[in-house]
């Protein structure tokens, strides 16, 4: 069914947006168009335990474990295809439907729903009169770690005669002898189901309802079934393939009565619809709605709480807590439970002064941070994410629970958020201008050289402490913790000077480095948008001052998008601030960070100027960016978190023939658009 918003915005160079059964949005690949060996764009599927990314050619790579620990199957390796395969074998000649290598006179299609990925083809072949036509829909299971798939066949009525397949169905795990490969002596296959052991110890495993026969090769899973095609009647296989810790072929023959794709997709609209989704035009509400639901897959389990927690990104790259903190205040009007979960999480791993871990499951700083590998932001961004979650009443319920809870519960979550702020101004400490000390870097990765000696000192970091400390202290002057709120209010009075006084030539500095230069000075080089976004957030400096940053980036942007610096530092970044060369118009160095922008448009609201902002949120907005002519389609645009331009250029955009990254798929992209929206459809503060 066609999108009623599709008119606008509703095409791209790769597919087009419709809308489904269910009313939801879904985009339709237009495969013909698509070279053979177009990159893969993923669409990722999550149930909380377990990831699936599934591309446009029908290659699935399943993902699973810990939060802190990830694994994915395939693992690396030569001959590793994909998690799922799927051959019809019609009188001996195989024919492979999954991953999809079909001819275009198969009118291959496919489709990335709200939780859903569906792949369609026509099958023509020598031995069938005419065409049969085939869906493989794989439908992510919430709570559960495996995906739903249904492998329909459905032979035309004018067939004049039955006939005769073997469906066969594997899952390349690994490749023998690759790392993270299992022998056949971990493998486990009996009626219906296959099982294969990883280093890691989870278990891959691929099960049929009846009917199957199954076996386990080194590195794959192997189900089988013979069929009768029968003119007219169509038949429906449903398959589990899943990822986890224990499993049981007993418990996955439990699991098939009680799910059903339609049922499935159907909770999908109604857990959507509770919260409703506010946009001021059709093709940006589908936009909301369809982002909304695909966030949903990036969380991953975490062992210490027991539950699962924002995981940013997809695949097995390590993340950091800082990065999952910082989609909190995005996501919590939606996800609150996975947010709740995700500041638990982090606050139970806190050191006793005061310090988090880089990432979860990873080290503790010292009782004094090491300027050489410890960053400044972790804390801040635990500070930031807190002070927006208690900025709801009904959400102060959080600051008595003990971290971690259980037979030995530690501080409650109100402790843990003063040993927090202690740490940053008293063990990472202020440098000799008032800031935070910037260390081995913030929340900019780039100036990973310029605090190393431990003198370097970041204007953005004391932002950003200053912002969530002011947000701390309003919202817990009407709670028991009124005394904590004093304390927090004059700690944020004792940094503000210094971020008025960190002001040069309308705009406010970045920071200074180890020999005490200071950098982003607008007068000497780029400024930095991101600092002038958080110093605006914080409500620091003089209102003149804070008007000025803004006019400043927005005349260095021009008509165009907000990039990261007013314009790039030159190939190698001055000595003293970054150890690597990022090219001009790249990344850090002047090309499009959404995340900075989002704070940016944030900061515009909270100034007063949404009619500006909101012109600028639908120039960043995704379909769009996907929709201009000669740029990549939707797919590959909903999936960088930074969007990179030819890097000769000085001002990045969406490059004409290049993708704009090939890394694994980001939430920050779809995540920014509906909190920032929802700030710019505010009304502006009463002067």
């Amino acid at each position: 069914m066609t999108s009623r918003g599709a008119s606008r915005y509703g095409t791209d160079a790769t597919g087009l947006w419709e809308r489904d059964d269910d009313g939801l949005p879904v985009y339709t690949w237009d495969l013909a168009r698509l070279p053979v060996d177009a990159p893969s764009r993923p669409h990722v599927l999550g149930t909380g335990l377990i990831q699936l990314q599934a591309d446009q050619h029908g290659v699935l790579r399943l993902t699973g474990g810990p939060a802190a620990v990830r694994v994915t199957s395939p693992g690396d390796g030569p001959g590793c295809i994909s998690a799922l395969r799927v051959e019809l074998d019609l009188d001996g000649t195989p024919l492979r439907l999954l991953p999809m290598a079909a001819p275009a006179a198969w009118q291959p299609h496919g489709r990335y729903g709200c939780g859903y990925v569906d792949y369609d083809c026509a099958v023509a072949a020598p031995g069938l009169p005419v065409p049969l036509a085939v869906r493989l829909a794989v439908t992510a299971c919430p709570g559960q770690p495996f995906v739903l798939v249904e492998i329909t066949l459905h032979p035309d009525a004018s067939w004049p005669s039955s006939c005769s397949a073997v469906l066969c169905v594997a899952s390349d795990v690994a490749a023998p002898g690759a790392p993270g490969a299992a022998g056949s002596a971990a493998g486990f296959a009996r009626e219906g189901v296959a099982m294969l052991g990883l280093d890691a110890g989870l278990d891959v495993s691929l099960a049929g309802r009846d009917g199957w026969s199954s076996r386990v090769r080194p590195g794959r899973l192997e189900l089988q079934r013979d069929l009768e095609l029968r003119p007219g009647e169509a038949m429906a296989l449903p398959l589990l393939l899943g990822l986890s810790e224990a499993c049981s072929c007993q418990w996955l023959a439990a699991q098939f009565p009680t799910l059903d794709t339609a049922a499935l997709r159907s909770q999908q609209r109604q857990s959507l619809e509770a919260v409703p989704v506010a946009a001021p035009e059709l093709w940006l509400r589908e936009e909301l709605t369809w982002c909304r639901a695909a966030l949903r897959a990036y969380q991953a389990p975490d062992d210490l709480i027991q539950r699962p927690v924002v995981h940013p990104s997809a695949g097995t790259a390590p993340v950091r807590t800082a990065h999952r903190l910082a989609l909190c205040p995005w996501l919590q009007r939606h996800s609150p439970e996975l947010v709740r979960a995700t500041l638990l999480a982090a606050a139970s791993r806190q050191g006793p002064q005061g310090q988090l871990p880089d990432a979860l499951g990873g080290r503790l700083p010292g009782a004094i941070p090491d300027p050489a590998r410890d960053r400044s932001d972790t804390e801040a961004a635990f500070l930031w994410a807190c002070a927006c979650w208690l900025a709801s009443p009904e959400h102060h319920d959080i600051l008595a629970v003990p971290c971690p809870a259980g037979p030995a519960p530690g501080p409650t979550l109100a402790e843990r958020l003063e040993r927090s702020v202690h740490w940053v101004l008293d063990a990472i400490g202020l440098g000799p201008h008032g800031l935070v000390r910037l260390l081995a870097g913030d929340a900019l990765g780039a100036l990973d050289e310029a605090g190393r000696a431990g003198a370097g000192e970041s204007v953005l970091t004391t932002a950003q402490v200053v912002a969530a400390l002011r947000g701390l202290s309003d919202a817990l002057r009407t709670t028991p913790w009124r005394d904590l709120a004093e304390r927090l209010d004059a700690l944020q009075r004792r940094l503000a000077p210094a971020l008025e006084e960190a002001f040069r030539d309308g705009a406010f500095l970045r920071g200074y480095n180890d020999a005490g230069e200071a950098f982003g000075d607008a007068s000497t080089g780029p400024v930095f948008t991101d600092v002038q976004a958080w110093v605006l957030l914080a409500r620091g400096g003089t209102l003149s001052q804070r008007r000025s940053a803004l006019d400043r980036v927005l005349s260095a942007c021009g008509d165009g998008p907000l990039t990261t610096l007013s314009r790039p530092f030159p190939a190698s970044w001055p000595r003293g601030l970054c150890q690597a060369a990022v090219l001009p118009g790249d990344g850090a160095n002047a090309g499009i960070g959404l995340m900075e922008a989002a704070w940016f448009l944030q900061a515009m609201a909270l100034e007063g100027r949404h009619a500006e902002a909101l012109a600028r949120f639908q120039c960043l907005a995704l379909r769009p960016r996907a929709a201009v002519e000669d740029r990549p389609g939707f797919p590959s645009i909903c999936r960088a978190a930074r969007c990179q331009g030819p890097a000769a250029q000085s001002r990045a955009w969406w490059p004409a023939a290049a993708t704009a990254v090939d890394a694994p798929p980001e939430a920050v992209p779809m995540a920014w658009e509906e909190a920032v929206l929802r700030s710019l459809l505010t009304p502006p503060p009463r002067p």
